[in-house]
């Protein structure tokens, strides 16, 4: 297993062809084609071009993984052809020292990852279920209730499209306080 580093600021640059930004983005590019998505969402992801590490903190595990702390979230990912070697424990345990609270991302679900959530204590809050249909599949005919008028997005709508996305996502913890 590789040996673990903290990143200093001062050495992390996302346009970088190497050095620690190369090493995410390879790990994330491997993960995502091996499991089916991101290790890093696009929050964390903007964060790191636009600001690099401020505000965050980064560990790697040579080039099999890393750990991105931001704040009290945590995204941990370790190179598909590097699992079950030990570097994802080694950067939970570098990342997870002395918090006391950390929200951290199973991106893909992986049995690897809810292994290492219970290992270090860190409960399952939800499961985000993404939902879609490839835009070449037809959709059956509905027909709209009685006073119902189903039409395009125009401009003036914007207040009422807040109010019931509000409304529909009061109770999500991202979304309750648009």
């Amino acid at each position: 297993m590789a040996e673990i580093t903290r990143v200093e600021p001062a050495d992390f640059d996302w346009a970088d062809e190497d050095g620690p930004a190369a090493v995410v983005r390879r790990v994330d590019r491997a993960c995502r084609a091996t499991d089916g998505a991101p290790q890093l969402n696009e929050q964390a992801t903007l964060g790191l071009k636009r600001r690099g590490l401020a505000g965050a903190a980064l560990w790697l595990a040579g080039d099999a993984g890393f750990a991105l702390r931001h704040g009290d979230q945590l995204d941990l990912a370790v190179a598909p052809d590097e699992r079950g070697r030990g570097a994802g424990t080694a950067l939970a345990t570098a990342a997870l020292a002395g918090m006391s609270k950390v929200d951290a991302w199973s991106h893909a679900d992986h049995p690897a990852a809810a292994r290492l959530a219970d290992r270090f204590g860190v409960p399952r809050a939800r499961e985000l279920r993404i939902m879609e249909l490839p835009a070449e599949v037809p959709l059956p005919q509905v027909a709209a209730p009685a006073g119902v008028v189903v039409r395009t997005f125009r401009p003036g709508d914007e207040e009422a499209v807040l109010e019931v996305n509000a409304a529909a996502f009061a109770h999500h913890p991202e979304q309750g306080g648009l």
